[in-house]
């Protein structure tokens, strides 16, 4: 379970517009080593496309690009969506529930079966 710097419940007072950003920030920072950690795989696939592209490049260049962001928005929908899931929960909560940690760490094992 992965707790933030911060509790919640000791904002007895509305945040700021900047306090609000900060924690935003920090939360989606949170999530987002989540999704790193079990996209590397895709991402290894989406940047060899990519460069492939404009090291060749063509007139088929928009193509290969749309073709290779699509594919990497299928290969990483579901981590996208514990990604969503987690920085709501941190905002709520403040801390990861067991039931994302779980989900996080079986998509983990998944992506490491056919690495």
């Amino acid at each position: 379970m992965t707790n933030l710097p911060f509790d919640t419940s000791l904002f007895p007072r509305e945040l700021t517009a900047r306090e609000e950003a900060e924690r935003l920030e920090a939360v989606q920072a949170e999530a987002g080593r989540y999704f790193d950690s079990v996209t590397r795989r895709q991402r290894k696939v989406f940047v060899k496309a990519i460069m492939a592209v404009h090291v060749h490049g063509s007139q088929a260049h928009t193509d290969a690009i749309d073709l290779a962001n699509q594919e990497w928005r299928t290969a990483t929908a579901e981590a996208r969506a514990l990604y969503e899931a987690t920085v709501e929960c941190l905002l709520v909560h403040g801390n990861i529930s067991d039931e994302l940690d779980e989900a996080w760490t079986a998509l983990s094992d998944r992506n490491k079966e056919t690495a």
